[in-house]
């Protein structure tokens, strides 16, 4: 029966530690800050999530996405969402610490 307990032991603490790395890995992979573009009125917006006001607001989506760039690289690690008209998002980028 104590041969049992020591494997069990031992696939309960493999687990354990995978898990770990697991957890390690997906918080390193958080980033500190999303951003997202998104149609304002007339204009487009640049808004950091959970925030109410807009960090910048633009005439053309083309403006916002460049402005959210380079907020979003400064601001590393983050994470850029630009979402499209009618709300749905188009597309996601990663920024990591240089």
């Amino acid at each position: 029966m104590a041969k049992k307990t020591k494997i069990i032991a031992g696939v309960a603490a493999a687990a354990a530690t995978t898990g770990l790395a697991v957890l390690a890995a997906k918080k390193r992979a958080t980033p500190d800050v999303v951003y997202h573009v998104t149609p304002y009125g007339e204009g487009w917006s640049v808004k950091a999530e959970g925030t109410t006001s807009a960090v910048s607001r633009h005439p053309t989506k083309k403006e916002a996405v460049s402005a959210a760039r380079d907020i979003a690289h400064a601001s590393a690690p983050s994470r850029l969402v630009i979402h499209k008209q009618d709300g749905a998002v188009q597309q996601t980028h990663e920024y990591e610490p240089a």
